[in-house]
């Protein structure tokens, strides 16, 4: 599996999402540290609301974003992909909702790691313009 862009049917299998609730499209980067994943927005998505991609749907696409990682290390290796829990969202910062028929872009980073625990900061943007930011807790079970 090519880690650096994995296409939208890896994801599928990947994730434990199943359609319409997937909200990624593609894995753009990934490293230890750091994952950059983005979703195009339909207007048949099921977050989409009036031609805007809503609240829900972003912090969906941020969290699956923020779980690619590993979920697509365990397949790389050939395991199952550890389930994983967030437990907390911090200082979510929404600045603008983006339009249908645009693409969100996310990264998230590693902040803290302590074995199952991992603290990550997201940034996404639309168009290049800073549309949302969180702190997110989420915790593995292996």
């Amino acid at each position: 599996m090519n880690l650096d862009r994995t296409n939208n049917k890896e994801i599928i299998q990947a994730l434990p999402h199943k359609v319409p609730f997937i909200m990624v499209d593609e894995l753009l980067y990934m490293d230890a540290n750091k994952t950059i994943a983005k979703l195009f927005i339909t207007e048949d998505n099921v977050f989409s609301k009036n031609g805007f991609f809503q609240e829900p749907g972003i912090m969906e696409h941020v969290a699956q974003s923020t779980a690619l990682r590993p979920t697509l290390e365990a397949a790389e290796v050939q395991q199952d992909a550890p389930l994983g829990y967030f437990a907390a969202i911090k200082n979510f910062k929404l600045y603008e909702l983006p339009p249908v028929n645009s693409v969100i872009e996310t990264t998230s980073e590693n902040v803290v790691v302590v074995k199952t625990a991992i603290k990550v900061n997201t940034r996404s943007t639309c168009n290049g313009k800073l549309i949302c930011e969180s702190e997110m807790l989420f915790y593995l079970n292996s």
